[in-house]
């Protein structure tokens, strides 16, 4: 396998660890920001946001475009947090020129440990350090995860941060918490200072993450596979680039087809279940068959769980689970579409195929029972493709074209003759053009069999055109 390949055969682009999309007004923002600290103003920013939202790609990003700049970067480490000054000793390591005296200890050979220093004295060493580097431009402090970077250094920074006026100066900081209670009180109240600037990271939108895939595998998704991407991962770049890079195009594209979770998430997820006990995994399977969010007596009478609430409370404990409506009719739901994605995939094939056999008959819901009828089939079925057809057909007498597309499109799968099936994937077509969605009609019609009558296939490919 070449460097450009991957597993499924994307064909990925040399530098595609660097991709990067959206963010504008974000490195808009540093770009300001440290425009102030080169004037003499030292600024402060704090870029927060959940796992894999995208900080240090921001902060990359920005350091790209910051010329001549002294840069000293460090890192917090979960398993290195009880480490005294090891993100301090990251900063003096860094340092092109000598560095304080007081600030010695901290400097090792690389398999040792860094020294150790009290707060006052490494704040002093650090505010001593940045003051010798801006004598020759702008300094660049970025300290990344600082959620896991150990009181010591955290203490120091505070220290000099504090003490800076005019100097040249730009600290970052990132963080998924900046207020988490294992965070120094003075670190969280420098965070939520009115002078420090803030740029939350949210998700990416659909747009963005089709400029990503673009990047990645020189393919741009369609929009309404885009759309799908961001409401799976919430725009996550993490998540989102983990699914480009392990799931087939065809799957991404398709929007009938589930998507999976990222198999180092699913991994975690599958652990936290495990852990749960045989009445809360039946009771977590059921809410997963039965979609994103549920009644709990509906779940539980499909899990076959006699007693779900203490069921219900081990999967909430575990992050698997979420009470949206406590009650007398609780409902319950997956905290992350991820998380329903992780479980849903992990259930075998025939207990699959039986969960969604008996849902059907519990739901009161036709659609819903249409659903599960669909994922619970094995092969064509001849009331199950008129039953689609009909449902179809109702609900585009009525304008709605997306829905009626997609039920078209799974008629057209599990009906009995190659006539029907063709007839059914051009009404499908028909559907998706009347919703807009072009590029699923033409990858529809392009997939018409070419044994398929000529008519038809006429017919479908001059509407698309």
């Amino acid at each position: 396998m070449t460097s450009g390949d991957t597993l499924y055969g994307h064909a990925r682009t040399p530098a595609s660890h660097e991709a990067f999309s959206g963010r504008t007004h974000e490195l808009a923002v540093l770009q300001q920001e440290f425009g102030q600290a080169c004037e003499g103003t030292p600024r402060l920013v704090l870029v927060d946001g959940p796992g894999g939202i995208g900080k240090s790609a921001l902060v990359r990003r920005f350091l790209d475009t910051a010329g001549d700049a002294c840069v000293l970067q460090a890192s917090g480490e979960e398993n290195e947090s009880a480490l005294p000054c090891g993100v301090l000793a990251q900063f003096v390591g860094q340092s092109p020129i000598p560095i304080p005296d007081c600030l010695g200890s901290l400097v090792r050979t690389p398999r040792s440990a860094p020294g150790t220093l009290p707060p006052l004295a490494a704040g002093f060493g650090l505010l001593d350090l940045l003051s010798e580097l801006q004598d020759k431009g702008p300094v660049i402090l970025v300290l990344d995860d600082a959620h896991w970077a150990d009181s010591a250094s955290l203490n120091a920074l505070t220290f000099a941060l504090r003490r800076l006026r005019v100097d040249k100066v730009l600290a970052i900081v990132t963080a998924r918490d900046p207020q988490a209670p294992q965070l120094p009180e003075g670190i969280r109240r420098l965070l939520a200072d009115v002078r420090t600037r803030r740029i939350p990271l949210h998700g990416l939108s659909p747009d963005e993450l089709a400029s990503l895939g673009a990047q990645l595998w020189n393919d741009r998704l369609p929009h309404s596979a885009s759309v799908r991407l961001r409401d799976h991962t919430h725009g996550n770049p993490l998540h989102a680039r983990a699914l480009l890079d392990q799931v087939p195009s065809h799957v991404l594209r398709d929007v009938t087809t589930p998507l999976p979770a990222p198999r180092s998430y699913a991994m975690l997820v599958l652990a936290n279940l495990a852990e749960c006990g045989p009445q809360a995994l039946r009771l977590v399977q059921a809410v997963s068959v039965l979609g994103l969010s549920c009644p709990l007596g509906t779940a539980a009478s499909l899990a076959r769980v006699t007693a779900p609430l203490p069921a219900l409370e081990r999967a909430v404990k575990a992050g698997l689970l979420k009470e949206t409506q406590p009650g007398a009719v609780p409902e319950i739901a997956f905290p992350h579409p991820l998380v329903h994605a992780a479980v849903y995939q992990d259930i075998g094939p025939a207990h699959r195929a039986d969960l969604h056999t008996r849902a059907a008959a519990l739901v009161d819901d036709d659609y819903a029972s249409l659903r599960h009828r669909v994922l619970a089939a094995t092969g064509p079925d001849e009331h199950l493709a008129a039953a689609l057809a009909a449902c179809a057909r109702r609900e585009a007498a009525t304008g709605q074209w997306a829905v009626a597309g997609t039920h078209l499109r799974h008629a057209s799968r599990v009906a009995t003759t190659g006539m029907e099936r063709d007839r059914l994937a051009v009404e499908a077509v028909e559907a998706l053009l009347l919703d807009g969605r072009v590029h699923e009609s033409a990858e529809l019609a392009a997939g018409l069999p070419t044994g398929a009558d000529p008519a038809l296939r006429g017919y479908v490919r001059g509407y698309v055109a």
